[in-house]
């Protein structure tokens, strides 16, 4: 570990890379605070790495120390959206909740760049912050299938019941994949009120496809 840090303070940016890239590899603990010091290296690509490793360990260790140093590079981002990416990323796998207003307000200031937005819808449903449901249903109705896929995914996890109606009318979009999710969503956040629309699913004529009717059945069984 020693001799990587030292690498790691190497003026040429393709040795401090591979020392990030090699700390990663040693997954060790101890590898956090001197990670954190890295955060705003000079190099896009270093910090970049930065950015994923603290996720890792972070996610590894059950150690939310990296996230106010990930907050500041998601600040310092600028317009550099691949580092939004990484960090925004990298939050949604500590899956600290005290990140949840913060990424909130990152939704307003992504609707141009499609795959920021379905990262921090991502990441929002992995830190399961409540309070932003109201404010990633809408993108169940988005043209970008990838963004209802992670917005029907994300309510699951979220758990607001205020949310059901929505996945209900999502449980019919054209991509069995976003249906599918919202489906198993309804199961995740239903209670027993739901079964009924649930039941009559498995009813309606014509058939729903196999991979649509299993996903019905998992969420009755959740409910039940």
């Amino acid at each position: 570990m020693q001799r990587l840090l030292r690498k790691a303070q190497s003026k040429d940016d393709t040795e401090r890379y591979d020392a990030v890239i090699e700390i990663a590899d040693l997954a060790e603990r101890a590898a956090i605070q001197p990670l954190m010091a890295m955060a705003n290296d000079t190099s896009d690509d270093v910090r970049l790495a930065v950015a994923s490793t603290l996720g890792f360990l972070g996610e590894r260790f059950k150690d939310a120390t990296p996230v106010p140093t990930l907050v500041e590079m998601l600040k310092a981002a600028g317009a550099n959206n691949d580092i939004k990416l990484r960090v925004i990323e990298s939050l949604g796998m500590i899956g600290d909740p005290q990140v949840g207003m913060l990424l909130a307000e990152e939704i307003d200031h992504q609707a141009s760049a499609p795959d920021v937005l379905k990262e921090v819808i991502g990441a929002i449903g992995k830190v399961k912050y409540k309070p932003a449901a109201k404010k990633i249903v809408k993108y169940l109705e988005h043209d970008d299938e990838a963004i209802r896929l992670a917005t029907a995914a994300a309510l699951g996890e979220v758990g607001d019941p205020s949310t059901i109606d929505a996945l209900f009318k999502a449980a019919n979009d054209v991509s069995s994949e976003v249906a599918g999710n919202a489906i198993i969503s309804i199961g995740k956040v239903g209670d027993k009120s739901c079964l009924a629309r649930l039941f009559e699913m498995l009813e309606q004529e014509p058939r729903l496809p196999a991979v649509l009717e299993a996903a019905v059945n998992d969420a009755i069984k959740m409910i039940k």
